[in-house]
């Protein structure tokens, strides 16, 4: 009878180094895995990425978030990994998130490294299925093997120094995103019988306004378009309501 404990048990240690207590912050306690113990893990038990295992990105979405213009992205990831027998896993899911634009006390702040943490959010989520990482998550669970590891947390990967640095991937989705709401933008206008300069003018405004920043309807970034689709919706309602 095969034991079906086998990797989780080979996966379930967390050695020190790769661990990192937060402190401060709603995750102060918590512990930090460091992505990269993952990476090796993974490596070591099924050989090197691509040939014995790997992740494939299944769907990427830019979700608006309330009428603030908080912007978050969600990433669903799949994890394959070779068997005992050669033959390629079923796929093991995560789907992680992160804020790509969120309000702080000086406005909204596009965080251009989103989309990177989104998707180590998501393979921390499919590692954790085969057991990675589970004295962190789960500390209670009886084991053979002693440990150290704090408090159980998930999706840790944010911390300033493990952040990685941004692809020309993630600089197109951003791009990608920016036409996107600049398009719906003009639809709306275009629909309530408003042209394209209207519609700039209105944006400048909105953000000066609301930020205190003189910035060209063309140049803004995807926080501001967001926050003047939300504002030109609820302008048009209004006068409609009239």
């Amino acid at each position: 009878m095969a034991d079906n404990l086998a990797l989780y048990e080979k996966f379930r240690s967390v050695p020190k180094e790769a661990q990192k207590t937060i402190t401060g912050g709603r995750l102060n306690g918590f512990t930090d895995m460091n992505p990269m113990w993952r990476i090796k893990t993974l490596t070591d038990a099924f050989g090197a990425c691509g040939h014995g295992w790997y992740f494939k990105k299944t769907e990427e979405r830019i979700v608006p978030c309330g009428d603030k213009g908080e912007v978050a992205v969600f990433v669903d990831v799949a994890l394959y990994y070779r068997t005992e027998d050669a033959e390629w896993s079923e796929p093991v899911y995560g789907t992680g998130g992160s804020m790509l634009v969120a309000m702080e006390k000086s406005g909204l702040r596009v965080d251009d490294e989103a989309f990177k943490k989104a998707y180590t959010d998501a393979q921390s989520v499919a590692c954790k299925a085969l057991g990675i990482g589970a004295d962190i998550y789960w500390q209670k669970d009886a084991t053979k093997y002693p440990t150290a590891s704090t408090a159980a947390t998930e999706a840790l990967e944010q911390r300033d120094d493990l952040k990685p640095e941004r692809t020309e991937e993630d600089s197109a989705a951003i791009a990608d995103a920016i036409d996107k709401v600049q398009i719906e933008i003009l639809q709306i206008a275009q629909a309530a019988g408003r042209d394209e300069k209207a519609v700039a003018a209105f944006a400048e405004r909105l953000v000066l306004d609301n930020f205190g920043t003189s910035v060209k309807y063309k140049d803004m970034n995807l926080g501001f378009l967001v926050t003047v689709k939300n504002a030109l919706v609820k302008r048009i309602e209004a006068e409609n309501a009239k």
